[in-house]
């Protein structure tokens, strides 16, 4: 009975050592510079190794409450609304794509927590924000980020 149990307890314990996600081991600046951001009521970072942007915000006590949401692969350009309350955060996607499931590239506002994604027809690298925080341009800005082509007309 004895050599039963263990043998279980071997067992899950070898299941539950598994590889964790490569995002784990990803650093995460990958272009030379963290990109950090000021919002009204958080501090917003990129984090190109996970997809995604980690949102901070005080707390009484002197504590930072912690959370973040998914945006696309390959951030190419990410500005904050005039009155910083948005983030726009313009991603290329898989590049290339050699598949129908890759992801495409993406322009994703996150405002208060929130996450709202813009698939797009192509990679972008430029990103202009209205004044207003209501539009925003995304373009091909010269010699920034993945090109995809030596030409481009959106």
């Amino acid at each position: 009975m004895r050599s039963k149990t263990v043998a279980i307890l071997l067992a899950l314990t070898f299941a539950a050592c598994g590889d964790r996600p490569d995002e784990w081991e990803a650093p995460i600046v990958k272009s030379g510079s963290l990109r950090t951001f000021g919002l009204v009521d958080q501090v917003a970072v990129v984090d190109e190794g996970a997809h995604r942007v980690a949102l901070l915000s005080a707390r009484a006590g002197q504590e930072l409450s912690r959370s973040s949401v998914r945006v696309g692969k390959n951030v190419t350009v990410a500005a904050p609304s005039a009155d910083t309350k948005r983030l726009f955060v313009l991603s290329a996607g898989e590049l290339p794509r050699r598949k129908g499931t890759d992801e495409r590239p993406s322009l994703s506002v996150i405002e208060g927590g929130t996450l709202k994604t813009y698939p797009l027809e192509s990679p972008h690298t430029g990103l202009a924000v209205d004044p207003l925080g209501k539009w925003c341009a995304v373009f091909a800005a010269p010699g920034a980020g993945p090109q995809t082509n030596f030409v481009e007309n959106p």
